[in-house]
């Protein structure tokens, strides 16, 4: 799958998960969760900031990201 470079790519299945006993994010760094509709990384992202993190849901979703010509990669490593 691709994903956004120097990015952990979430399948949303795990994301409940990950958001229980995902204490190893640093709360001093910022989260930004994106997603093809906006919902799934708005939901994620209200979660995570009333449990203290700096969390966003990217505006222009990942389909923006696409049409700027802005580049993917397709790495396993960085999938959870």
């Amino acid at each position: 799958m691709k994903h956004i470079p120097t990015s952990i790519n979430i399948q949303e299945s795990f994301i409940e998960d990950f958001l229980n006993f995902g204490d190893f994010l640093l709360k001093e760094k910022k989260i930004i969760f994106v997603c093809s509709t906006r919902e799934t990384s708005a939901k994620f992202s209200a979660i995570l900031n009333s449990k203290n993190y700096d969390s966003y849901s990217l505006k222009d979703r990942i389909i923006n990201w696409q049409k700027s010509g802005k580049k993917f990669i397709s790495n396993l490593q960085n999938e959870l």
